[in-house]
């Protein structure tokens, strides 16, 4: 599974000995996400895009995933009102999304790189295709 194989690679237990998301660096949590898109496009054949991360026939969409409840979304997509791939996973649980970028969906505030996060009105529109389901296990936390 690709979400269980991006957290296991971040986690590096052979020569880390850690099994949790908690023990990891913030910019180790952060390569968890870069990792999970790589994987998710091996998986499946999937394409880049030409503007966003990914490319089917009819639509080209971005990846996002977050150990937490939110997700970063760049420029590039809210200006498109593009559509996202929204993945979450604790370490225990993952849940799977799609959520169109709208301004309206999005905060205001944006981060130095002019990324923003979603909304509480966005969050409502997210459309759960998977939602906190069992991740596999192979590494055992023990907090």
């Amino acid at each position: 599974m690709v979400i269980k194989d991006a957290i296991d690679w971040a986690l590096d237990k052979q020569r880390t000995d850690r099994t949790c998301i908690s023990e990891l660096e913030k910019t180790e949590k952060t390569a968890i996400g870069t990792k999970v898109e790589i994987l998710f496009k091996k998986e499946f054949g999937i394409d880049g895009g030409i503007i966003f991360d990914c490319s089917l026939p009819d639509v080209e969409f971005d990846v996002k995933f977050t150990i937490n409840n939110n997700w970063t979304i760049p420029p590039e997509t809210y200006r498109r009102n593009g559509f996202c791939l929204l993945m979450r996973s604790d370490g225990r649980t993952f849940s799977l999304g799609l959520f169109q970028a709208k301004k309206r969906f999005l905060t205001k505030g944006k981060n130095r790189d002019g990324k923003v996060t979603i909304n509480k009105d966005g969050k409502k529109k997210i459309v759960w295709v998977i939602q906190d389901e069992a991740l596999p296990r192979s590494l055992e936390c023990q907090n």
